[in-house]
């Protein structure tokens, strides 16, 4: 087996305020059988030069710079390039909740024997701790992406799934993720721990609107789980309802009251 445990993936652009700090939470982890790789963007400022910093002075730290078409064609390019039995995506601008939790997580029973495993987030700003245990169904339905910062995933998956999809900028990783929970045969494992402390004001916090997986995500929730005929057949249903409501002798005397209500209103300028 690879005693190589984990390859950590961070995608970085111009991230000199912050990487610092994500790079110091990794190298104070109490572990000696993990890789970091620095996929950088090409950037223009000072990130590259401290990261060299770091990769001089660790040797489990290395990096590439050169251009790239955003954060998700850095985490492939770290795909192929991790040679851990588990991938883990960090932010350049997330911290490890603890110096002890990776010690700790590769000390579980479901290491190297589950495929997916996950756990909480806490949020930088709002202090909010975000994880629970997911299904399938929970994701379509109700839009609920499990964070990558609190994942670990089996190398394999990769191999077996293919890499983060370059067409959904901002959904990419909830598009993996829904790919993961739909394969009933990569075993998940969720635990109820604080992996990372997540900037929930970075990347994904904006330009939504330029991503349509949302839409696609509604399209297989209905394609999967509901009958387009029978949701047709209850719309018409409630349409027609609400038509009777509004034609009813106590709406109608309603309205009259509040027509008469406001005219008042109007004279005496209530």
């Amino acid at each position: 087996m690879n005693t190589l445990q984990l390859s950590i993936i961070i995608p970085t652009y111009n991230s000199e305020k912050t990487i610092a700090q994500t790079l110091e939470s990794i190298v104070a982890q109490n572990v000696n059988n993990i890789e970091c790789l620095i996929i950088d963007g090409n950037s223009t400022d000072k990130t590259v030069n401290i990261v060299k910093t770091y990769a001089i002075k660790y040797s489990f730290i290395k990096y590439i710079s050169e251009p790239d078409t955003g954060i998700y064609d850095a985490m492939n390019k770290g795909i192929a390039l991790a040679k851990g039995n588990y991938l883990y995506f960090m932010g350049s601008d997330d911290v490890f909740y603890s110096k002890d939790i990776l010690h700790n997580l590769f000390s579980l029973d479901c290491f190297n024997t589950t495929d997916f495993i996950y756990g909480n987030v806490l949020f930088k700003y709002n202090k909010m701790k975000v994880g629970e245990e997911k299904t399938y169904l929970k994701l379509i339905k109700n839009l609920e992406n499990i964070c990558h910062q609190s994942i670990f995933y089996a190398r394999h998956i990769f191999e077996k799934l293919g890499n983060y999809d370059l067409k959904y900028p901002i959904y990419a990783d909830f598009n993996l993720n829904i790919r993961c929970f739909r394969d009933a045969t990569i075993s998940k494992k969720y635990i109820d721990t604080v992996i990372c402390i997540f900037n929930e004001k970075g990347a994904s916090h904006f330009q939504r609107s330029k991503d349509n997986y949302i839409i696609d995500l509604h399209e297989e929730y209905v394609t999967t789980y509901e009958d387009p005929v029978a949701m047709y057949d209850t719309l018409k249903q409630l349409e027609n309802r609400v038509a009777e409501l509004m034609n009813s002798k106590e709406y109608l005397l309603g309205k009259k009251i509040g027509d008469v209500i406001r005219k008042l209103k109007g004279l005496f300028n209530f």
